[in-house]
């Protein structure tokens, strides 16, 4: 209290950051000269996007816990599905066509194989080329949840109109187009 018998307030916001303040632990605070640029759209837009990101993957993570299933297992579910050949798909094409490709390729289709999901065969010619192909119980499994994945995705994205679902994509796609490699290939 101070000699008015008030409690001393905290130092708003906007003054926190300024040279020669105190914060209320009596630390001085420094001066944060980045802040004190324009504001930057480009940075809004991507901490918006890593918010939509991180929003859109729990989302689909809870969706995915009725079949006990990860987001990244039905990711490599669906691209064997969809790239569907009866001598399977390449571990590497599968670990290219991954959205999050930070993934243990090895494991993922270990686990996969473990649940009986997902079978793996050497090519005839090259011992070496290991394919990777879904079993009649991965068929079914990827069946069993895509109409109510399509559900899942139209009641996420229901805010938005048609069209401007249409710009999202086209927008989305550039960004994607930009796209820089962040792992070890």
């Amino acid at each position: 209290m101070n000699d008015k018998g008030q409690t001393p307030r905290p130092p708003n916001d906007a003054a926190e950051g300024q040279a020669g303040t105190q914060s209320c632990s009596g630390v001085r605070v420094p001066p944060r000269a980045a802040l004190e640029h324009e504001e930057v759209p480009e940075q809004e837009v991507m901490v918006a996007l890593l918010r939509a990101h991180e929003s859109m993957h729990c989302r689909l993570a809870r969706f995915f816990q009725r079949w006990r299933i990860s987001v990244q297992q039905f990711n490599v579910l669906r691209i064997l599905y969809v790239q569907a050949h009866e001598y399977g798909v390449s571990c590497s094409t599968v670990k290219d066509r991954l959205i999050h490709r930070g993934a243990d390729m090895t494991r993922m289709l270990d686990r996969l194989e473990t649940l009986g999901w997902v079978e793996r065969v050497r090519c005839g010619q090259d011992r070496r080329v290991v394919r990777a192909r879904l079993t009649r119980s991965g068929y079914e499994l990827v069946e069993d949840i895509w109409k109510p994945l399509i559900a899942e995705h139209k009641s996420a994205l229901s805010s938005f109109a048609k069209d401007e679902i249409e710009q999202l994509r086209a927008l989305l796609g550039r960004l994607a187009a930009l796209e820089e490699p962040c792992h070890d290939s």
